[in-house]
């Protein structure tokens, strides 16, 4: 995109902000372990020293991040990331873009954003991302004082996690038929499937708006 390609400079192999990987240590004994790419795909592990380094209060991240080699990030991923002030695009405050650089779906690749708000555009922003056809966005509210929560609280017994583009091989039973949710609105359904069910697992079914349990 125009952004990206006219940016005075592309942060995306700075240490800071370039992009790390974690990977599932389980899975990886039977589909390669980073350890096996040492020197063409990874540079090694990193720690928490490293200025590259990211936890999440609901990820055990561990010992598991490597950093890429740049040569791999530069011929096989051609990232790019900038940030900075266009007057074609005022709007956009950040761009990156990240190509699979391994085939390696039970692992993920980590990175770092920053939102530094600008004059006369408020505190409210927009985090959108698309691969492959999927898509998504996040509202984010920035402050300028530090947050406590800044993931929220837990306010049930219930907590929905969603995986999207994802395959359920091991399923034993489909317990309903497809149930509309008009317009979105899953509550219902939802609180359906608790019913019915000691262990919820709930697929969408976008296309037709509707979901079963």
């Amino acid at each position: 995109m125009d952004y990206l390609n006219n940016a005075p400079h592309n942060l995306a192999f700075d240490l800071k902000w370039q992009r790390y990987h974690q990977y599932d240590k389980v899975q990886c004994k039977r589909y390669g372990c980073p350890t096996d790419n040492i020197g063409f795909i990874y540079e090694g592990a990193i720690d928490s020293s490293h200025v590259g380094w990211m936890e999440h209060p609901r990820v055990r991240v561990g010992p598991s991040i490597w950093q890429y080699t740049e040569s791999i990030l530069r011929d096989r991923g051609n990232d790019k990331r900038a940030r900075y002030v266009s007057e074609k695009y005022p709007y956009i405050f950040e761009a990156y873009v990240y190509t699979h650089v391994d085939h390696q779906t039970h692992d993920q690749d980590l990175v770092k954003f920053t939102i530094e708000p600008r004059e006369g555009y408020g505190r409210h922003f927009v985090v959108q991302w698309s691969w492959g056809g999927y898509y998504d966005c996040s509202d984010v509210q920035v402050f300028d004082e530090e947050v406590e929560n800044v993931y929220g609280i837990v306010l049930s017994d219930f907590v929905w996690n969603r995986i999207d583009h994802c395959q359920f091989l091991r399923i034993q039973s489909i317990d309903t038929s497809c149930m509309e949710a008009p317009g979105g609105r899953l509550s219902y359904t939802i609180n359906t499937c608790l019913f019915l069910l000691p262990l919820y697992l709930i697929d969408m079914i976008e296309l037709y708006d509707s979901l079963r349990c």
